[in-house]
């Protein structure tokens, strides 16, 4: 298994570059070797699409959740899926939606955080620490 960096996943994803793009497209539609998307990838994929492409949200789903669909490539997936779900229905950002669907999916206990805007994800469990 190898490491897919972002840069080759914003070629294919956005074709800016038709020869890179198809070649990329030949690495992941291929069943061997696999590639590894890992979160931070997938985070900085999402950023780079919304903030230098300006794709919207949902588009930039799409997109995140056909790559993560394809045989060859493997991620952290149950948890990005998650993710994904949380961006779509919730007015927060991506990485506030991955920190919900980390604490939805892991042993945590709740999100020690000021931003009140994580409330709206269900059973966040969003402390802050007391002041003294």
């Amino acid at each position: 298994m190898y490491l897919l960096d972002t840069n080759l996943l914003i070629r294919f994803l956005t074709n800016d570059d038709a020869k890179k793009s198809s070649a990329v497209y030949k690495l992941l539609k291929s069943a061997t070797p696999s590639v590894y998307l890992s979160d931070v990838l997938i985070s900085e994929t999402i950023w780079v699409l919304k903030s230098v492409y300006k794709l919207d949200k949902e588009m930039i789903i799409d997109k995140i959740k056909i790559i993560i669909s394809l045989p060859s490539v493997k991620c952290n997936k149950d948890l990005i899926l998650k993710a994904l779900d949380i961006y779509f229905d919730k007015n927060v950002s991506w990485i506030d939606s991955y920190f919900g669907a980390l604490k939805l999916h892991g042993k945590y206990k709740g999100i020690y955080s000021y931003d009140q805007g994580l409330d709206c994800i269900s059973n966040i469990n969003r402390l802050e620490p007391k002041i003294i």
